[in-house]
């Protein structure tokens, strides 16, 4: 007797409440826009904010770390190769920013839910960074995302 094959278990993310703003075309209309301002202005009319959020993070380093630039970016490559399950649920930016021997990685990001989902507490790395919940209203955050 064969025995059916294990069903992948669905992610939580899935199981949210629908809503009204769909990252995919967003994520489409600001990769092709010519003018990434139309872009954002989408996403400003169409965020639900009940849906989704928008989170700061920065990797917290220890001395020695961010002095290299090569070192620096493959850190932070790292961290983002292992989110790769989560491409689907999220956008955003990530990088490498300041000069040798003071760098920082940083990033802001876009995602399904109002907390931090299991791919971002589960990932190797988590504790090394600080994650910055972001409001949808407030002037700052607009400014950091536009």
């Amino acid at each position: 007797m064969e025995e059916a094959p294990a069903q992948k278990a669905k992610n939580p993310l899935d199981c949210l409440p629908e809503t009204k703003f769909n990252l995919y075309d967003f994520k489409t209309l600001i990769v092709n826009a010519p003018n990434k301002k139309d872009a954002i202005q989408f996403l400003w009319d169409n965020f639900d904010a009940q849906g989704f959020s928008f989170w700061k993070i920065e990797y917290e380093k220890y001395p020695g770390e961010g002095e290299k630039l090569y070192m620096t970016r493959n850190l932070a490559a790292g961290f983002i190769q292992r989110l790769e399950t989560f491409r689907k649920y999220s956008f955003g930016t990530w990088g490498v920013y300041g000069d040798e021997p003071n760098l920082e990685i940083r990033g802001l990001f876009l995602w399904r839910g109002l907390e931090e989902p299991a791919e971002i507490k589960e990932h190797v790395s988590y504790e090394y960074h600080k994650f910055t919940k972001l409001e949808f209203n407030d002037a700052k955050t607009r400014d950091l995302v536009t």
